[in-house]
């Protein structure tokens, strides 16, 4: 007969007949601490020579430390105790930032975000929650996947129009493919997920608040003084931040687009790492809504000639995962 599970010593015993649990318990080094005695699980099988057949029947009991001796069991028998379920199972997640206590804490099943950021005492008064970064080892993994396959997608559309008239190529054109492709190889995958990470908001909206996986990593900056913009301009770098200013007015700071810019295509990276397309939009409302401190304004070079292959890949969604990215390190190592 054998015993598996919460018992010092699992596996196969020699018995006697009418062995009793209490017996083979003994045998097997006693009882875990985590032992369930409300379902053990006995498995017999119940052999039949008369026509050479045999069935198993499974019994599960609720037992005692009393009751172990008074039951007996059976040649064959196979004895299962399962652990008692804990809403602990030593998964942790990590809290750093502008937290009052931040550091790594353990989490149970089920609790969200909202619990985590109260047992770090809360946010500091220079906290700026819109610009929360939270990643996620699952997701960082489906990135990295993602990026290696829609690189090795670029790669072949590459090889494709190299194979093109030289009259329908624009040399440059390829070798921005070429340069984003080689970013997607080596872009690190942080599995960055935009959340709302402001106690007041996830109070009144309970839908919001996210349920914690192990590994989470959660950091929430200082409010930020600047916007950044970055991509075909004259001039890339960070600007201060003014109120009413629009996509327009920060691109204008940044001396404009060049020629290679394709200004149908520009976007912003908000603080809580969603992008969203500039123009006449529902966001942008005619170009006239301002954008929040921390955000990223990109200007995407013009894809000629790779716009006859947006069957494939769409090269304004490849960029905006890169620059989503890129923002995204620039809040963790700038603070």
């Amino acid at each position: 007969m054998s015993i598996n599970g919460e018992v010092r010593n699992p596996g196969s015993y020699l018995a006697v007949g009418d062995t009793s649990l209490a017996s083979l318990i003994a045998a097997a080094g006693g009882l875990q601490r985590e032992a369930d005695l409300s379902a053990v699980e006995i498995t017999s099988t119940i052999i039949d020579t008369s026509t050479g057949v045999s069935r198993t029947v499974r019994n599960s009991l609720r037992v005692s430390g009393d009751d172990f001796a008074s039951i007996s069991l059976k040649p064959f028998d196979s004895v299962r105790l399962r652990p008692v379920f804990s809403d602990r199972n030593g998964e942790t997640v990590t809290i750093l930032g502008q937290v009052r206590y931040p550091g790594t804490f353990d989490i149970t099943r089920g609790e969200r975000l909202s619990s985590v950021l109260a047992r770090a005492g809360g946010l500091t008064d220079e906290a700026y929650p819109f610009g929360t970064v939270f990643t996620r080892q699952s997701a960082a993994i489906q990135e990295s996947s993602g990026n290696q396959r829609t690189a090795t997608l670029l790669e072949d559309n590459i090889a494709t129009a190299a194979t093109l008239p030289s009259t329908l190529i624009n040399p440059s054109g390829l070798s921005y493919v070429e340069q984003i492709a080689q970013a997607l190889r080596t872009a690190p995958a942080l599995g960055r997920i935009s959340v709302t990470a402001d106690p007041v908001v996830l109070a009144t909206k309970p839908e919001l608040d996210v349920l914690l996986e192990a590994g989470d990593t959660i950091y929430v900056p200082k409010r930020p003084s600047t916007v950044t913009v970055t991509g075909e301009v004259l001039n890339n770098g960070a600007f201060a931040y003014k109120p009413g200013l629009t996509v327009q007015d920060y691109i204008r700071l940044a001396g404009g687009e060049n020629g290679s810019a394709d200004d149908s295509l520009v976007f912003v990276v908000l603080p809580d790492g969603s992008a969203r397309p500039e123009g006449d939009s529902w966001w942008s409302f005619g170009g006239g809504r301002e954008i929040p401190p921390g955000s990223m304004v990109v200007v995407p070079r013009d894809p000629q000639p790779f716009n006859l292959m947006l069957f494939a890949i769409n090269i304004t969604d490849v960029v905006s995962k890169l620059a989503i990215t890129a923002a995204s390190l620039a809040v963790v190592g700038g603070n």
